[in-house]
């Protein structure tokens, strides 16, 4: 093909180009000097004859943080060939409707703005010389001013809409057309982009496409809206097609469209990062109406050559806490890797220790682990597993950390996502019993306990009282049918013990703010539900419900969720923080004291006898039981309890003077819950403390009938009333019980070791001082027919296991008694 010369005025439109930045270190750090993309050291990849894709992170281009990918095509090269695959009425992601359409293409981008409701193009498309009609009303008239045109003999050129419109240029049987243009005969429109206000203004995702002065197209791609990368104005999109050695650009659909796209590679063969989805990684693509494709031969293989096909770590870690991360890549070249001349290494730059660096471990301060297995031939794949080392923080701090393969000899081998970047970010812990607050976005408190689906940054910031309040927010749709589902999840990792906290939101004074707003509270009990209105106030705290909620602790705990889910009208959300208020809880009406008994002591005989002062070390009995809906009520038979401990059992007698039993059939072997009749007298243990949730239960059911008292047992991390959850823990040990003349008498000793259900796990012998909350209850048959449900702790629920608090059960290694009670 020839190169056809442009006309004179023609303009060039240029979707956005966005150059990510690789996020900026929260920790002490100088300001990075300006870029340009001269500057960068391209990853580079060829994807076919005459087709190579280039990618690099800048920390400062154009004065933000870029993320630029872009595929150069040698329009000269006869194997290839320009192709405009389009759908009339729908949509669909570019990496299935190209290779759908074009099964020899091996890359494209994303193509024209389009209806985001049903489909089709919005500007102007022109195949075969057939005109394909637009989905709907066209775009503004700058949407279509400029085009990727090709002749009768396929070569390819950027036009400029002619007088009349596009109908009357009848020397491109193929045009694409969108805008605006951003560069034209060399020159930047900088006043007329400036004109056309935000869409051109401010920073976005952009795609772009043109042609450079030695015949060669450039597809560019700049990812926005994220963390890692700001986006750019059409002025920076144009300066950056100047600098690749654009005469004249063309600006694509960008936004959430903007997506690159090479046959073979990983993510579907997503290259760039598509911000649909919020997030810097490839799985944010959105489904277009159309896109350029290039078809070309099949590239040879490199030599040496490497593609990262996994990565697994933790993007969160505790201060001073470590993990493990593994590196799996593929051998894609045609050499051998061996393990003493293929090498992981630090990257952005090499020679520096990395602040995640593990001395214990690693190879070297600058090469964390050795190639394994030792020789990797083409086909097979190798791995590097090495542990990083969380610096002690005492703020949430983000660290991004890269690493490359070197070949000795050859240098870096492998292209953009050959080298491995994860962004870590630090937590302090939050210590019990104070208030805190999460943020969305990166330099805010607790950043890293906040996450979304779907949502974007935007510069406007949160000044809610207490808020960091200069590092923006997040936002997103509300038009839910179009833009889909969306939501911003505070998370965080509650202190040991957890807590009552109270739970604020509150948002920036964005534009288009909407009503209503959904927020979900996830506690301990469930779910709260509220509609709040964004457009009636902003940057002040709103709380949602008048009470305290009960989190358990660390992760999973609990979690705030702003959605979308009850509105779908065009408008924005806004996520800026969560306040979670710790409020001081009620202590418990009643707290036992657990003596210990050191290895010199007698112990409790399991006989069911409890005789010869063998309990005399046990504080007073535990008793007063009360009506369990009704706790005015003291109970008709009242029981008591006592409790001893040594380093490696639980010793638990229970006693009731005036009891009443009635026998029931022998349950069969092995036995459930509804297979038990009669009185059933309850331990709940809760060793995390008197508000937590995961407990254990221990069930004692006298049988007068054939004599013996059957034990039954459960655990589970979350309350519940089922009998049917958590009945793999047995509890084990010994029972032994009588009942004579209205005396009940039941022993039970278990071994701590036994305490040890996941997620509960306390199968060691608690330390002086430690408290876990009990709930000693009793379904309690008074006469024939006549029931009574009781407890210690004063509780009137729906059920024993759902009161709080529970009583306090505190273990005294010491020689004094005195009561106390704390939260843990």
């Amino acid at each position: 093909m020839s190169n056809p010369p442009l006309k004179q005025g023609d303009r060039i439109k240029l979707t956005s180009l966005i150059l990510t930045l690789f996020l900026i270190i929260l920790q002490p750090c100088g300001v990075f000097a300006q870029q340009t993309l001269a500057d960068a050291d391209w990853f580079e990849r060829e994807l076919g004859d005459g087709v190579v894709w280039r990618y690099y992170l800048f920390d400062n281009l154009y004065g933000a943080r870029q993320s630029v990918s872009y595929i150069d095509v040698d329009l000269s090269n006869p194997n290839v060939s320009v192709e405009f695959p389009y759908l009339a009425n729908s949509r669909q992601k570019i990496s299935s409707m190209i290779p759908s359409q074009f099964p020899d293409a091996l890359a494209g981008i994303n193509g024209t703005y389009f209806d985001t409701s049903v489909g089709g193009h919005l500007t102007y498309l022109r195949i075969n010389s057939i005109v394909i009609p637009p989905g709907g009303a066209l775009f503004s008239p700058w949407g279509y001013e400029g085009a990727l045109a090709l002749d009768a003999s396929e070569n390819a050129s950027i036009q400029q809409i002619p007088s009349g419109g596009w109908v009357n240029d009848t020397t491109h049987p193929d045009i694409l057309a969108c805008g605006p243009l951003v560069i034209v005969g060399g020159v930047i429109p900088s006043a007329y982009l400036t004109s056309i206000g935000s869409h051109c203004t401010s920073r976005h995702p952009r795609s772009a496409v043109g042609i450079t002065s030695n015949y060669h197209l450039i597809l560019l791609t700049v990812d926005g809206r994220t963390e890692m990368a700001d986006g750019m104005t059409c002025e920076e999109l144009g300066q950056a097609m100047q600098e690749l050695g654009c005469p004249n650009a063309l600006n694509l659909d960008g936004g959430g469209s903007t997506t690159l796209w090479g046959e073979g590679e990983l993510y579907n063969g997503v290259l760039n990062y598509p911000s649909d989805n919020g997030m810097y990684d490839h799985a944010g693509e959105r489904a277009c109406s159309n896109a350029i494709a290039i078809e070309s031969a099949a590239p040879s293989p490199k030599t040496w050559d490497a593609r990262l096909m996994s990565k697994t770590y933790s993007p969160i870690m505790d201060s001073g806490s470590k993990q493990t991360v593994t590196l799996v890549y593929d051998n894609i070249g045609t050499a051998t890797w061996t393990i003493a001349e293929t090498k992981l290494v630090l990257a952005r730059p090499d020679a520096r220790t990395s602040e995640l660096y593990d001395a214990a471990t690693w190879h070297s301060s600058s090469q964390p682990a050795l190639l394994s297995p030792a020789s990797v031939a083409q086909g097979e794949t190798g791995s590097f597993s090495f542990t990083l080392k969380a610096p002690a923080v005492s703020k949430t701090t983000v660290y991004n950390e890269h690493f490359m393969m070197t070949q000795t000899g050859i240098g870096r081998i492998g292209p953009a996502d050959s080298e491995a970047w994860m962004q870590i970010v630090v937590q302090p812990p939050v210590p019990p019993g104070e208030t805190f607050i999460v943020e969305s976005r990166i330099g805010g408190q607790n950043f890293g306990w906040y996450s979304d689906s779907g949502m974007a940054n935007t510069s406007y910031n949160c000044t809610a009282p207490d808020c960091t309040g200069n590092i923006g927010t997040r936002y997103g749709s509300t038009y839910r049918s179009v833009a889909g589902s969306k939501n911003a999840t505070a998370t965080p990792d509650f202190p040991e013990g957890g807590g009552y906290y109270k739970v604020y939101v509150a948002w920036c004074a964005g534009g288009n703010r909407r009503n209503p707003i959904t927020y979900h509270v996830h506690h301990s009990k469930g779910t709260e539900t509220f509609q709040i209105d964004q457009t009636a106030t902003a940057d002040v705290w709103t709380q949602l419900g008048s009470d305290a909620y009960y989190f358990n602790e660390g992760f999973g705990g609990g979690s705030v969720v702003m959605t979308n889910e009850d509105i779908d009208v065009s408008g924005s959300m806004y996520a800026g923080a969560v306040k979670f208020e710790y409020v001081v809880p009620d202590p418990p009406d009643k707290t036992y004291v657990v003596h210990y008994l050191s290895p010199a002591s007698s112990k409790p005989s399991i006989n069911g006898q409890a005789d010869g002062g063998e309990w005399a070390a046990a504080s007073p009995a535990g008793s007063g039981y009360v009506f369990h809906n009704n706790p005015a009520v003291s109970a008709a038979e009242d029981g008591s309890f006592k409790m001893l401990f040594d380093d490696t059992c639980l010793y638990i007698l229970f006693q009731m003077n005036n009891a009443y039993l009635a026998g029931y059939a022998t349950p069969p072997v092995p036995f459930g819950y509804s297979d038990l009749g009669g009185d059933k007298i309850n331990f709940f243990f809760t060793p995390k403390g008197i508000y937590t949730q995961p407990f254990y239960r221990i069930l004692f059911c006298p049988n007068p009938t054939d004599g013996n008292c059957y034990a039954w047992s459960q655990a589970s991390v979350v309350k519940t009333t089922d009998p049917l959850v958590g009945t793999d823990w047995v509890a084990g040990g010994e029972t032994a019980y009588a009942y004579t003349a209205g005396q009940l008498t039941i022993e039970r000793r278990i071994p701590w070791i036994n305490f040890n259900y996941a997620g509960i796990d306390a199968a060691t012998c608690p330390e002086d001082g430690d408290v876990w909350g009990v709930q000693p209850c009793v379904s309690n048959e008074v006469s024939a027919g006549n029931w009574e449900w009781v407890n210690w702790e004063p509780d009137n629920t729906a059920s024993y296991v759902y009161g709080e608090p529970f009583g306090a059960l505190e273990f005294e290694k010491t020689t004094s008694s005195v009561n106390s009670w704390g939260i843990y």
